[in-house]
């Protein structure tokens, strides 16, 4: 079926065709292939309805004159943080520079969540940070990416802490790196082009780190080798990963 993807002020945005026994999540994924853009950041309304990502595109009252309206997110998902927008990469130095590691967040992957007992004041949030060795003593271990879901407070507009509490392999795995949560705070700067990094934790007391905001096409860029490598296959002769609850920084040995 041909749908017609339109703007909230009717401007035509494309034609997509797509089949109707997909689902919504599908169709989305092929308009942003189109016109770019971001699925996680990207709504579908029907007749003002927004469509849920798991709805088939059988059940969804469409026909051939029905517009489908696109609207577009702000990445920016911390109402006590409006200037965490984008997607933020730095490097992490361990060990005297024997190991380096890069760090990446995106914001768009944040959401503000409820927390029993919590003041009034507080915003708790959940995400994620993306890590990948760059240098290491293990070769194989260079490039695997490891992905750390992590918890944490807005404490004000311009600090968070965060808490990590499960990693896991994206793609391949590889043997001699063991997944470790961190314990960390940022400091936002102010325009919200970078953040501060600081782990807690003796073994990562060798400073401040800087992660800086990519620019569109860099964070593009970035996500298109993130579904490259997460779409790799799993060796089957390695070793299931060692994860580790504690504050001692991110994917070391």
């Amino acid at each position: 079926m041909l749908f017609t993807i339109t703007a909230l002020s009717g401007r035509l945005i494309t034609h997509v065709a797509c089949d109707e026994s997909a689902d919504v999540s599908l169709l989305k994924g092929m308009i942003c292939k189109t016109v770019g853009g971001r699925p996680c950041l990207t709504k579908l309304l029907v007749n003002g309805t927004v469509l849920d990502d798991v709805v088939q595109l059988k059940d969804v009252p469409i026909t051939s004159d029905t517009q489908v309206v696109m609207l577009r997110e702000s990445a920016a998902h911390l109402s006590r943080m409006p200037d965490f927008c984008g997607v933020y990469r730095g490097e992490v130095s361990e060990h005297g520079g024997r190991y380096l590691t890069e760090m990446v967040i995106d914001s768009a992957e944040f959401v503000e969540v409820a927390v029993a007992d919590s003041s009034d004041v507080d915003a708790h949030f959940e995400g994620k940070i993306h890590w990948r060795p760059l240098r290491h003593k293990e070769f194989s271990a260079i490039g695997a990416r490891g992905v750390e879901y992590v918890k944490g407070t807005v404490i004000c507009e311009d600090l968070i802490e965060f808490v990590g509490y499960r990693m896991e392999y994206v793609g391949r795995e590889s043997r001699g790196i063991n997944l470790v949560c961190s314990n960390f705070t940022l400091r936002l700067q102010p325009s919200g082009e970078s953040f501060t990094c600081e782990f807690v934790g003796e073994e990562c007391g060798q400073g401040d780190y800087v992660i800086d905001r990519l620019t569109e096409l860099e964070a593009e860029e970035w996500r298109i080798n993130l579904e490259i490598d997460a779409a790799k296959p799993r060796r089957k002769d390695t070793e299931a990963p060692s994860f580790v609850q504690g504050a001692l920084g991110p994917i070391i040995d």
